[in-house]
């Protein structure tokens, strides 16, 4: 899925400079473009810059950076997801390493939410929960376990097959790590966005979550 691109290059090693090229599809993007984003997916155009949205001229296509926890304040982008505002077809900058979406900033208070993708991140944080997304079902396991150490974690699985393995074998990998664990779906939506997008509120999803049993294992 990756495409070709002449993005800024370490001018020693030739090493693709993420931070700058995330900084420069920030600094692109207009509140207007934020907004319509955010209409269009039901989320607030707050939390879509908390999750650091920006606008890639080039690709045509909005810009959410991937980031690799590594215990400072703001952790360095590792990669750069892409989505087509016309088609939402979803494709990362030639070499992007996979990382997860993380807001800034990243508050401390729990639950902290595990969701799929940049825009289920958002609609949490629309909801007043602090939450990080992962780039797909399965992958990130590590960097999710830097982040959910000794934290009150909720794993929120798509509806599917893919997610609610995903989810499993996540909350597998973690579950030591957290102070506590649950994995959720939600109701009757394919994803938490949707769930968002139809109405979901943030004592629904407490619900939801309050009545989940803790995580004990396969």
């Amino acid at each position: 899925m990756n495409q070709t691109c002449d993005v800024r290059e370490c001018p020693l090693c030739g090493t693709i400079q993420y931070d700058m090229l995330a900084t420069e599809y920030r600094r692109a993007i207009s509140d207007d473009e934020v907004e319509m984003l955010g209409d269009s997916l039901g989320v607030s155009a707050h939390s879509l810059r908390r999750m650091t949205i920006g606008w890639a001229e080039r690709f045509n296509a909005f810009s959410f950076p991937m980031r690799w926890p590594t215990g400072e304040p703001v952790p360095p982008v590792v990669g750069i997801r892409l989505r087509c505002p016309t088609t939402g077809r979803k494709w990362a900058v030639t070499g992007s390493r996979s990382g997860l979406f993380i807001p800034r900033p990243l508050g401390e208070s729990d639950p902290l939410i595990v969701t799929e993708g940049p825009t289920d991140c958002a609609a949490v944080l629309d909801l007043g929960f602090e939450a990080i997304g992962r780039p797909s079902a399965f992958g990130c396991e590590d960097a999710v376990r830097i982040v959910a150490t000794a934290r009150d974690v909720v794993i929120v699985a798509d509806q599917g097959e893919a997610g609610i393995n995903g989810a499993k074998k996540l909350a597998e990998w973690i579950k030591r790590a957290t102070k506590s664990l649950k994995v959720i779906l939600p109701p009757w939506r394919k994803d938490l966005r949707e769930w968002r997008k139809n109405g979901a509120s943030r004592n629904s999803l407490m619900e939801v979550i309050e009545a989940a049993s803790p995580w004990r294992g396969r």
